[in-house]
């Protein structure tokens, strides 16, 4: 299991939960707090899912930022396409 840090990514997230929300800061509070009782629930794992760090990503670029890192990663590997297979030749 991955423990680095979930993030939430997307408009919804951003216009709920981030800072620029023209939510009352008691209701951001409210939604912020359901979320993570959710997230947590009531397993074993509680104890795990309580030490991973939630960020919400507030740049709507981040979806293209990462697309074009990929790309070019690929593309400094050799890569023909984004399947990930080497180019045959």
């Amino acid at each position: 299991m991955a423990t680095g840090g979930l993030y939430l990514g997307g408009g919804i997230a951003a216009k709920l939960l981030g800072p620029a929300t023209e939510a009352p800061p008691a209701w951001r509070g409210r939604a912020i707090a359901t979320f993570l009782r959710g997230l947590h629930g009531t397993s074993r794992l509680r104890p795990l899912l309580e030490a991973v760090p939630v960020k919400v990503m507030l740049n709507t670029a981040a979806p293209l930022i990462g697309a074009a890192h990929y790309a070019l990663r690929s593309a400094a590997a050799g890569r023909a396409d984004a399947s990930g297979e080497a180019e045959r030749t």
